[in-house]
């Protein structure tokens, strides 16, 4: 097995940087695997002649802007609150997976000067944990 080289790249981060968190409130992102079922209750509640199925359903013109709504700003350093993915969510079609429901700690691919953090194709390194 190879060792991890900085000099070469091997691991996901150079130089040193520290996140400041500061306490806010959090809408379910879109991306998280709930959001469609949670956010498709509240949309045909409001628009009851204009029910969808899916909220991913064709109407993706419509659906930016929602989803824009409902997810912040990047980046998406984080404790607590709910994941954000750039790709599917993989707890989508896993169950055993979907016991894992609060972030406890989410770091967001960064770059500030000299310093960065890159986590490949997922741009994102998170720890879930179950809700007691």
């Amino acid at each position: 097995m190879k060792s991890l080289d900085a000099d070469n790249e091997d691991i996901p981060f150079s130089g040193a940087f520290s996140i400041e968190f500061r306490l806010s409130k959090q809408t379910i992102t879109c991306t998280d695997y709930k959001y469609d079922e949670d956010v498709l209750a509240l949309w045909n509640k409001v628009n009851p002649s204009f029910a969808l199925k899916s909220m991913f359903g064709g109407y993706d013109e419509l659906m930016e802007p929602v989803c824009n709504t409902f997810t912040a700003k990047e980046p998406f350093n984080q404790l607590g609150g709910y994941p954000y993915f750039d790709q599917i969510d993989p707890r989508t079609n896993d169950q055993e997976l979907k016991m894992y429901d609060r972030v406890l700690l989410q770091i967001d691919s960064t770059r500030d000067g000299n310093s960065s953090i890159i986590w490949g194709d997922f741009r994102y390194c998170q720890y879930l944990s179950e809700i007691y």
